[in-house]
């Protein structure tokens, strides 16, 4: 199982939602970001386990966001974002 965090900015997360659609079951970035933790949301984000073979078809959102294997805490941190509560 492969852990992802991915992250998308508010201009490209209609696209990569939709992509996601045809890929995953699951809603993906829903979760608002921004650099102050305050709206408006700047970016949209999701953590997921996936297997390999779906990691293989998630890559297709590469195009509209930013996709990493790590943990939500180090990759928010990494593109100095917090989650908007």
């Amino acid at each position: 199982m492969k852990r992802i965090c991915i992250l998308s900015t508010n201009e490209n997360v209609l696209e990569a939602r939709e992509i996601a659609k045809a890929i995953t079951e699951f809603e993906v970035l829903n979760t608002p970001a921004s650099e102050s933790g305050k709206l408006p949301a700047t970016h949209w984000f999701c953590f997921m386990s996936t297997t390999e073979e779906g990691y293989a078809q998630i890559l297709e959102l590469q195009k509209n966001s930013v996709m990493e294997e790590s943990s939500p805490k180090s990759f928010l941190q990494k593109w100095k974002l917090k989650i908007i509560k």
